[in-house]
Order: structure tokens, then sequence, then C-alpha cells
């Protein structure tokens, strides 16, 4: 897990903050500009999708739906865990200039949690061994430390998958309402 983490965070400012992952470059568009926590008073405005300031698809000036191709659940956790980092300090990670650094951080984080995933998943389905080796080939897999330098979805699906997989195979094992509750998830 230390090499794991190691490979995922040295390095993380690679392309000095110029976004060259064109679905990286967008996402931070978005974050900037489209998406934001909404004011205590106005909490009602989460309910409807057009105009709510959490809806990464919510209306333009024009009235129309706008695009977005990505899940919305990984920055929604940057919205919330960055006014929380911004409130107890001088920062905003959630600037253009800051969210691909702090995205690319808790892609990271998430990451090793997939890693993590595998080393329970092999260790538990065929052994110490197996658990071992899954998680070194895991730890040392080329996509996903590559992937963990750009704030993108798909580390987090890969976390997602993984942990489903995980749990319906705890499932098979013994039929438990946690692990249900989990794959439902």
């Amino acid at each position: 897990m230390i090499i794991a983490a190691l490979l995922r965070f040295f390095g993380q400012d690679w392309d000095d903050g110029h976004y060259f992952h064109p679905d990286e470059r967008f996402i931070a568009t978005v974050m900037d500009n489209r998406i934001s926590l909404p004011s205590p008073g106005d909490l009602g405005s989460l309910f409807e999708p057009a105009t709510s300031p959490l809806n990464t698809r919510s209306n333009d000036e024009a009235g129309n739906p706008q695009e977005f191709a990505y899940g919305s659940l990984p920055f929604l956790v940057a919205m919330v865990l960055g006014s929380i980092i911004g409130a107890l300090s001088n920062t905003d990670p959630l600037t253009y200039a800051n969210v691909g650094e702090f995205g690319r951080f808790l892609t990271a984080l998430v990451d090793l949690g997939t890693v993590a995933i595998v080393v329970l998943f092999a260790r538990r389905a065929f052994g110490k061994l197996a658990g071992l080796i899954a998680g070194a080939l895991t730890a040392f897999s080329v996509v996903l430390i590559q992937l963990t330098h750009f704030f993108t979805v798909d580390t987090w699906v890969t976390f997602f998958t993984t942990a489903t997989l995980y749990a319906a195979y705890r499932i098979s094992e013994r039929f438990e309402l946690k692990w249900l509750l989990l794959v439902g998830a």
C-alpha cells in the first residue's frame, strides 16, 4: 500500500496546472463555473434540477440543459470536502487553478481504496499469496497510476465496481444484509 501510494501521489502536478487532459480541463471548468454549494437559505434550490447549483446538467441562460458526460459523485465529494477545507484554511481548492490538484489527490485516495479492496477480495477468495500478488499487480498497474494523475471519473468507477464485486462475492459466501445494502448502494 505504501508503494501504491507513492506511485499515485508522486508527481501529481506534472503538467504545472495546464490541464493537458481534455476531460480534466472540462471538469475543472464545470467545477469552477457551473456548480457550487447553495447558501443555507437557498437549500430548496437543490430540488429543482433545472436551477440546482449542484446539478452539472442544469439549464444555461437560454433554458437549455447543459451537457455533461460524467457522473456527478466525484464532483459532489470534491465540492463538499473542498468547501470544508476552504472554510478551515485560507485557500480555496475549488477554483479553476486549484481544482485539478485537489481532484487528483482525491482520485489517488480513491484508487488506493481500489488496491485495498483488490487485496481483500483476492485474499478472501484465493488465500494470502493471491491477495499479495493481486495487490502488487494493482499497485503497479500503469493505467491506474496514470489515471490517478488526472481528476477524471475513471478511477472512481473502478473503485465502486470493485467494491460492488467484492460485496457480491461476500453475499455468495454468506447472505448478510450489510453486503446486500453495499451492493445496492
